[in-house]
């Protein structure tokens, strides 16, 4: 692993910190510049200039980023929306695909960007989570989030596969959901987009959403310091997104963003019973991944994953006797975010 120290810094196996740097382009990667320093416009936050030598566009919602004159390489990160998680008694919603390229080359002329919605989250018993949407900037697309499983097993209005996997849930015959729906992009760093959810190996158990950097846990396990699980309905942590430092709320534009610490594409914690001796919620992975509703008996829906990082959203706890309009955690929009020196 040395010869990629200078790519990575490994915190948790198998959770990746991106440092800015990875593959290349629009299907040729390029070494060094393209033809000299380009003049670009586009995006909610249009060509910031943070003052680390670089500028900014930053996409929160479609648009196009256009080209004005120039042609060089530019460092592009995509993130697809996550996708949501169960209503009560709901698995966690896998985190939206990510796709990073250091060396992407551009030239005059417009680039269409699409930003991926977050999957829409169940209100009450049954379906699980809807998927997230596709994030596309030009010719690259990065996948949406897997949904989740509801009480009845049964997945939401998509499938759990995705950019990254929605956790399963034990009732039913739903199958875990797999990750890297797009398939590995040798230009892209890492070249797979994201990783499974957690299995769910016992009565009621609920995986967590597969993150960027990391599966979602096993229901029953303990991971991302969850409290340990109860005999009946315990839970699975969301898996850990991938950290980019050189894309942080603050250099992005998006303060909302901020305590992320650059973090993207979190999966969504899965959610459990509303057994009193089933511990408290279940977290959600770095990367805004939502937690898993709190409380069995106050609190029990699920929490939406942070806007505009992609996390999958948190399965709901469910609770008999005391209704079963539990709601799953909306999974997050996406974002489209690209650099270049100055």
């Amino acid at each position: 692993m040395s010869i990629f120290k200078d790519f990575f810094h490994v915190k948790q196996s198998p959770m990746l910190s991106m440092l800015g740097f990875g593959g290349g382009g629009t299907g040729t990667a390029l070494v060094g510049g393209a033809g000299g320093p380009i003049t670009a416009s586009g995006g909610n936050v249009d060509a910031l200039a943070p003052g680390n030598g670089y500028k900014y566009h930053t996409f929160t919602s479609p648009g196009t980023f256009t080209v004005a004159s120039g042609a060089d390489n530019i460092q592009l990160l995509i993130v697809a929306g996550g996708g949501a998680g169960g209503g009560s008694y709901g698995s966690g919603g896998g985190a939206g695909g990510l796709r990073y390229y250091s060396e992407f080359a551009v030239s005059p002329g417009p680039y269409s960007v699409t930003v991926g919605s977050g999957g829409a989250a169940p209100v009450n018993q049954g379906p699980g989570g809807a998927p997230g949407g596709n994030s596309v900037f030009g010719t690259k697309t990065a996948t949406g989030g897997g949904g989740s499983y509801g009480y009845d097993g049964s997945s939401g209005p998509g499938p759990a596969n995705g950019g990254s996997g929605g956790g399963k849930h034990s009732a039913g015959g739903g199958a875990i959901g797999t990750g890297n729906a797009g398939g590995n992009d040798p230009d892209a760093t890492p070249n797979s987009e994201g990783n499974p959810g957690g299995n769910a190996p016992g009565n009621e158990y609920l995986g967590g959403g597969g993150g960027a950097g990391q599966p979602g846990f096993d229901g029953g396990t303990v991971g991302n310091n969850q409290p340990s699980p109860g005999a009946h309905g315990a839970m699975g942590a969301g898996g850990d997104g991938l950290q980019f430092p050189a894309f942080t709320g603050p250099l992005i534009g998006v303060p909302a963003l901020n305590p992320l610490s650059g973090y993207y594409a979190g999966g969504g914690a899965g959610g459990g019973s509303g057994y009193p001796s089933t511990p408290g919620g279940s977290t959600g992975g770095r990367g805004g991944g939502g937690p898993s509703g709190p409380t069995s008996t106050g609190p029990r829906n699920g929490v939406a994953g942070t806007t505009n990082s992609g996390g999958g959203g948190g399965g709901a706890r469910g609770q008999g006797g005391q209704g079963w309009s539990v709601a799953g955690g909306a999974g997050a929009p996406g974002i489209v975010v690209l650099r270049y020196t100055v």
